[in-house]
């Protein structure tokens, strides 16, 4: 199967066009999508984790970036076994997965090119996006008729997450003098 290249759509986030726009392949889109959001997120997160440096170094390294990249990891395994079963198995290639997220981690600063208060920053803005992916996702799924109760309590529960994960990134990302 081949999958096309993502496309960014008006709100910053990326959805995979793999069996084209029409409603049938929309599932499969977009739960391939979330797949490889996901799957970048958790390297991006590593990588930070890794490169990390500065005054807050051991806080960043060891409780902030090691939360999301070690959450983000425990919480794909699920969602990868969802989209199997709602999908099939195709939908778990490796090197699919591995070439979709790296589209998706191209669209962001790598984070050894950026000072600490610039991880986070730039952190905010991929959780943002992925968050309103999530959103999206749901809103497009219902529509369509193709969202499972079950479906949907899971991307709730990423979302909330993600949400928990922004609002750290926030406060790490606040100047110190004006909060």
């Amino acid at each position: 199967m081949m999958h096309d290249t993502p496309r960014m759509t008006g709100q910053g986030f990326v959805v995979m066009d793999i069996y084209g726009p029409e409603t049938d392949g929309k599932l499969y889109n977009y739960m391939f999508s979330q797949i490889c959001y996901m799957r970048a997120i958790h390297l991006w997160f590593h990588g930070a984790h890794h490169v990390t440096r500065g005054a807050s170094f051991s806080g960043d390294h060891s409780f902030l970036y090691d939360k999301i990249y070690t959450g983000v990891d425990e919480a794909i395994d699920g969602v990868i076994e969802k989209a199997i079963g709602l999908c099939g198995a195709d939908i778990a290639c490796p090197s699919h997965i591995a070439t979709g997220a790296a589209q998706v981690i191209c669209a962001y600063p790598s984070p050894n090119k950026l000072n600490s208060a610039g991880i986070a920053a730039a952190g905010m803005a991929i959780i943002k996006d992925f968050i309103e992916f999530l959103e999206c996702m749901k809103s497009e799924l219902d529509e369509c008729g193709s969202m499972t109760l079950g479906l949907e309590d899971q991307i709730g529960g990423i979302a909330n997450d993600h949400e928990g994960y922004y609002y750290l990134l926030k406060q790490r990302a606040c100047d110190d003098l004006t909060g």
